[in-house]
């Protein structure tokens, strides 16, 4: 006689986490006690079930009715349930990650956490870690208790609006302090996630940039600390804003305010978006995800989310110029900006733009470094066209900014410059890309040398619109150090150092240069006579000498090593002419 098969007909009452672990459940709604505990999503039985087809081939309606069906799906896609696999682009490298032991699974994290080698510098405080696992779980209430009291909130506010917004134009700033009325006006029915997010990310960027002037401020002194609590309140943010993009779906369905704020999170609280390779890629993804680089029907003025995907592009290139990985960016996608005429009026808006433009240009020759495969001379008049073209385009955009700049006063207005900061790395990579290009080619030893001057003078640019950009915020007091510690051309200052120990006779001036060639002057320096190396290196190095308080020790640490170059080869220069 065959044996029947027994089923357990009995319903299941407990929620999906504690039936699959075999652990008693209270049976609460909308959450048991325990998946509250441990921040696991609950969900019970009957939301599970369906009326499809059943794991096993029988037409009694008491096993579709049974938890067996529930069982055979549940065995199928556990593994998905319960693990992550996370690839690169090239799909070389794969990680097999527990879900259970990240509460905000986000890939770019996860990497970051697996991968990143862990250094001192997290410990001094002079970057954010954004690899910090966030694992306490807070609801819409609990987050808006976390939003400031209207003194604190206001004085970051008025920080923000001062020092960080001229500079990062990429929220809606009328639309913000709108938000912050409403909730300082019916603080307990503020409910606005996509708000909350932007604001949590000023108050992050803001208490961020205060520390920095802690640790500025307090230069002088033998070892420069802070009293860390502008610090531990923008960590308090930092778990806020990830609670939030976990309540927001951000990993599946981005919005624009998630896009801004961790945009202005990782480059206020960064050194040129270093270690956030991964970040600033995935970063890149919801982008695209969320349809910023498509082209706007075109209305007055420019539209936010193409400032918002432009800048995403920025940090995009800054990844790429400082570290040498290939850039992410597909150029088929990207068709803003590539015009002047319906450019932003905002002055401050306008240099960004100016800044975007010429770091694409940084980014695109360093990939193209970074193949290793043999240069065409096409390649090469290719990127010198659009060398070119940056140049050209950055002109008319300060011609507009001068038309504009009288009528928004500032203490700011030394940072229009900076897009000149991005064309001069540029040039020298450019310099570079040529003499490469040229002795693959096997030209005469003559070319070679004179691509290695362009070399020398596109680095004594770099280095004297650094030093004149430092100075000159420096003069004027400026609260932006945030932004001024992103300024440190050790490569050009090694390039001119090196060019002064082997031809230390050697007299290297602007005088030949083309007439078009735009550079800022100072007063006290003769641009035209004379050698210029010594006076521009040693200027630039006492100005960064101000801020490098601010970097992280590795940083600081060659910088030591490149005044101890300085110091030696200058002396010897002096020693050989006397």
């Amino acid at each position: 006689m065959s044996k029947k098969l027994i089923t357990r007909n009995r319903p299941v009452k407990a929620c999906v986490k504690c039936f699959n672990g075999k652990r008693k459940c209270n049976k609460e709604k909308p959450a048991c006690t325990r998946c509250t505990r441990l921040g696991l999503k609950c969900v019970y039985l009957a939301k599970l079930k369906t009326e499809g087809r059943g794991s096993f081939s029988t037409d009694s309606s008491e096993l579709k009715d049974s938890t067996l069906h529930f069982l055979e799906e549940n065995r199928k896609n556990g593994e998905n349930e319960s693990f992550r696999i996370v690839t690169n682009r090239s799909g070389e490298l794969a990680i097999f990650v527990p879900k259970n032991l990240f509460p905000f699974y986000d890939p770019s994290s996860v990497v970051t956490y697996l991968l990143k080698a862990k250094t001192d510098d997290n410990k001094e405080m002079f970057t954010f870690n954004f690899s910090e696992l966030v694992t306490n779980r807070m609801c819409v209430g609990e987050l808006r208790s976390k939003l400031p009291k209207e003194a604190l909130g206001n004085f970051l506010i008025s920080h923000f609006l001062n020092s960080i917004f001229p500079l990062v134009p990429i929220i809606d700033q009328e639309d913000f302090i709108l938000k912050w009325k409403l909730f300082l006006k019916s603080p307990s029915s503020f409910e606005d996630l996509n708000a909350m997010i932007t604001l949590f990310a000023v108050f992050f960027s803001s208490s961020f940039s205060l520390h920095l002037n802690q640790l500025y401020q307090r230069r002088c002194s033998v070892t420069p600390t802070s009293n860390l609590k502008f610090m531990k309140l923008a960590f308090e943010y930092f778990e806020c804003v990830e609670n939030i993009k976990c309540l927001l779906m951000t990993n599946y369905n981005p919005s624009i305010p998630a896009i801004s704020s961790l945009a202005l999170m990782y480059y206020v609280s960064s050194t040129n978006c270093n270690d956030l390779a991964v970040q600033v890629s995935s970063l890149l993804r919801y982008s695209h995800m969320a349809g910023l680089h498509k082209k706007a029907t075109r209305l007055s003025g420019t539209p936010l989310k193409e400032v918002v995907y432009a800048f995403v592009v920025f940090l995009d290139s800054l990844v790429s110029f400082y570290t040498g990985l290939p850039s992410q960016v597909d150029q088929t996608l990207n068709e803003l900006y590539d015009g002047m005429e319906e450019l932003p009026s905002n002055p401050f808006t306008l240099a960004a733009v100016a800044r975007f433009r010429a770091a694409r240009l940084c980014a695109d020759i360093t990939t193209q470094l970074s193949n290793g495969e043999l240069l065409s001379q096409d390649d090469l008049k290719r990127k010198i066209r659009a060398f070119k073209k940056v140049e050209r385009d950055i002109h008319l955009i300060d011609e507009r900014i001068l038309k504009l700049r009288t009528s928004c006063p500032s203490d700011l207005t030394w940072s229009f410059n900076e897009s000149w900061l991005f064309v001069r790395r540029a040039g020298r990579l450019l310099a570079y890309f040529s003499s490469n290009a040229q002795c693959k080619w096997k030209k005469r030893k003559s070319e070679v040398n004179l691509n290695n001057g362009d070399l020398i003078l596109q680095s004594l640019l770099l280095i004297n619109e650094s030093f004149l950009k430092i100075s000159c915020a420096l003069e004027q007091g400026t609260e932006s150090v945030w932004f001024l510690r992103n300024t440190y051309p050790f490569e050009p200052i090694i390039i001119v150092l090196s060019h002064l120990k082997r031809y230390p006779n050697a007299c290297v001036n602007f005088m030949d240069l083309e007439e078009e060639v735009y550079y800022t002057r100072c007063a006290t320096i003769d641009y035209f006579s004379g050698d210029l190396r010594v006076e521009l290196v040693e200027n630039c190095c006492q100005a960064l000498s101000e801020i490098g308080c601010l970097w992280p020790l590795k940083t600081q640490n060659l910088f030591k090593e490149i005044l101890a170059l300085k110091s030696k080869v200058i002396k010897k220069e002096t020693g050989q002419k006397t």
